[in-house]
């Protein structure tokens, strides 16, 4: 999914009614009865194949202050319920444009409606514009790279032993990445939904998490590379590398 397709797809849901406490856990879902704020974030994450957490201060609490940087589509806006308690978040939206028009579920007696950033940072509970990394990095395919080509050390072995134990990777792991490992990772890319780049970054590690962690993922069959073997088994090493600098 694209920049342009989140946004369109966000929009498209101005008009839904909200319902708070709502829970729309299928993504595949093109028309969800309703939402809630924090709901909306989760679903369309969700349907660009991206997990994130419930709940506005828990979303708040898992991205980063970007006040000070362009504004990108997916960016979250944040308020607080009281202005003088700045730990009290109880509201979040979405951006959908970079000329800073929001989509929020902002109410009972308003549904899913369209807001702007102007309008928000007016209000004296405003909290700040911050940004989810995994949500950059399935946008911005090599945009938050961890390891490529000349990658060497001890996360790289653990990456090859996963992709190993997947049937994908028939070499001994040796903890280097190597033109073999990039064609081995690009064929994982492309059989499991991931922006196809040849590069281990944020994104590939978080799918390369859901083959093994999630029994409701299925493992998809190859449709690229006859390589790919599916055998969605527990690897109990594989938090190991997940906290990389992004």
């Amino acid at each position: 999914m694209t920049y342009v397709e989140y946004a369109v797809m966000t929009r498209a849901l101005v008009g839904k009614p909200y319902i708070l406490g709502y829970e729309e856990n299928d993504y595949t879902d093109l028309d969800p009865e309703a939402l809630d704020c924090s709901e909306l974030v989760q679903y369309t994450y969700g349907r660009s194949g991206v997990k994130i957490t419930d709940g506005a201060w828990l979303q708040y609490e898992a991205t980063a202050p970007v006040d000070d940087q362009p504004v990108k589509i997916g960016d979250l806006v944040f308020l607080r319920n009281n202005p003088d308690r700045p730990n009290s978040i109880g509201h979040v939206a979405i951006l959908v444009s970079t000329d800073g028009t929001i989509v929020e579920a902002k109410g009972r007696n308003y549904g899913v409606v369209y807001s702007t950033l102007a309008l928000w940072k007016a209000k004296s509970t405003y909290a700040g514009r911050r940004r989810y990394a995994p949500f950059t990095a399935a946008m911005e395919p090599g945009g938050d790279t961890v390891f490529t080509i000349g990658s060497s050390g001890p996360d790289i072995e653990n990456v090859q032993g996963m992709l190993a134990h997947l049937g994908i990777y028939q070499r001994e792991p040796n903890g280097v990445y190597d033109a073999y490992m990039r064609d081995v990772v690009t064929a994982f890319q492309a059989a499991y939904g991931v922006p196809v780049n040849g590069t281990v970054d944020f994104w590939t590690i978080w799918r390369l998490q859901g083959v093994y962690g999630d029994a409701k993922q299925p493992a998809p069959q190859p449709t690229v590379d006859p390589l790919i073997v599916a055998k969605a088994a527990k690897y109990d090493d594989i938090l190991g590398i997940v906290n990389r600098p992004s």
